[in-house]
């Protein structure tokens, strides 16, 4: 995207929303840049990093850059037209300066971190990262049996449907937007940590957005997901109809089964800050919600501190036992 009064890059600004020229500082509109043909990059080229084998997406004047996870120098060389183009996106709403604060600023209850570590120079890198995820939308059709006579009547008339006299009764249960990590290197644990994700905020993908941050093409096919993503499904199913089950009190209720009616699926890029640390020869990696600031990741742990404190809390878990059981005794309990 270029600045129509001097020609150089556009930036989005995530502050103000808009459209920044990098060297004039002209601003504009989202629907300025967006959709507009003759200044919207139509093509991205794709960095393969030789040494992990990562795969991010970058404007088509993007000549070099580093890979976000081993910190390895890639050079681009040429354009792929085959790239599979994202369908949405959630832009990031929280800058690098406000998540590096975010940051900081939850250190302060960390009781382990050494006492010598300093967050602003073990920083090795931040960097903003539209992630690929895959986002699905089931809906199972459910079956239960019952007995009348268990059915509590505060039961039949709430939202769960009026029972009457029935003895099976069925259900549509939709779940939307179930984000599956759909990127090898970073893992799953991390990735689930940082949600949830405000998925309202979700807009149709433009590699316009691109413009000052990185994105990572899929390396997890969609159907790599489907399992887990209907082991999520089915467990919440599970959870509900026992939730259901234990507030009214009905003892003979049995789900027969539920049956997957549909399935929906996006490909979309949500907003993750990286950041790499390096302390005493060892990098921590930490990620940041770029829309929420939740925070998730390793940091270096004092093993010190981390002796003193464990065998402290053990010393007064023992002493509380000890008064419970002495307790026990003057009581006669024992």
């Amino acid at each position: 995207n270029k600045c129509t009064s001097c020609g150089a890059v556009l930036e989005y600004n995530i502050d103000k929303k808009k459209f920044i020229c990098k060297f004039c500082r002209k601003e504009y509109e989202n629907n300025e840049v967006i959709g507009k043909k003759h200044n919207v990059v139509t093509s991205v080229k794709e960095l393969i990093c030789p040494n992990c084998r990562a795969v991010l997406i970058v404007e088509e004047n993007v000549i070099s850059s580093k890979c976000i996870y081993c910190l390895y120098n890639v050079i681009v060389s040429k354009s792929n037209d085959n790239i599979s183009t994202p369908e949405k996106i959630i832009l990031f709403s929280i800058s690098k300066e406000k998540a590096l604060y975010k940051l900081e600023s939850s250190l302060y209850n960390k009781k382990l971190l050494p006492k010598r570590f300093d967050i602003n120079k073990s920083i090795n890198d931040i960097v903003g990262v539209y992630v690929p995820f895959w986002l699905y939308s089931n809906e199972y059709k459910v079956n239960i049996k019952y007995k009348n006579d268990d059915i509590n009547s505060t039961f039949n008339n709430t939202a769960y449907g009026v029972l009457n006299n029935a003895k099976e009764k069925k259900a549509n249960i939709k779940f939307k937007l179930i984000p599956f990590d759909a990127n090898k290197h970073l893992s799953n644990k991390l990735t689930k940590a940082l949600e949830p994700f405000d998925y309202s905020e979700l807009i149709p993908f433009d590699t316009a957005y691109l413009s000052g941050f990185l994105g990572q093409k899929y390396d997890v096919e969609s159907n790599e997901g489907i399992s887990e993503i209907e082991k999520r499904c089915n467990k919440t199913i599970s959870n509900v109809f026992n939730s259901v089950k234990s507030k009214y009190y009905i003892k003979d209720i049995v789900m027969i089964n539920n049956k997957k009616l549909n399935e929906e699926k996006y490909y979309a890029l949500l907003p993750i800050w990286l950041v790499n640390i390096e302390y005493h020869k060892k990098n921590y990696f930490i990620a940041i919600n770029g829309q929420t600031g939740k925070i998730a990741g390793s940091l270096p742990i004092d093993k010190n501190k981390y002796r003193i404190i464990t065998l402290a809390s053990f010393i007064v878990i023992f002493i509380i036992l000890m008064i419970i059981v002495y307790s026990l005794r003057w009581g006669g309990l024992l």
